[in-house]
């Protein structure tokens, strides 16, 4: 299966260094739906925008998945 990894970009980017395995990009938007909700409910948004960048093995960024409570 491919990896794709999710950086969080909140003013600067944290990247994602290990990724998850997923079947496809839908699966990988899923899961980024997912790890968006956690991050809202363990880190309420300081302003500004923010979200994750969902980006395939080739570095490529196949989505972008808002943050809840971030302004997108």
């Amino acid at each position: 299966m491919p990896r794709y990894y999710f950086d969080v970009k909140d003013g600067p980017l944290l990247a994602d260094a290990s990724g998850l395995e997923c079947r496809d990009d839908e699966d990988a938007r899923d899961k980024a739906k997912v790890i968006a909700e956690v991050i809202a409910l363990d880190a309420p948004a300081r302003g500004g925008t923010r979200g994750l960048v969902i980006l395939n093995e080739e570095g490529n960024e196949v989505a972008h998945v808002p943050i809840a409570g971030s302004p997108e």
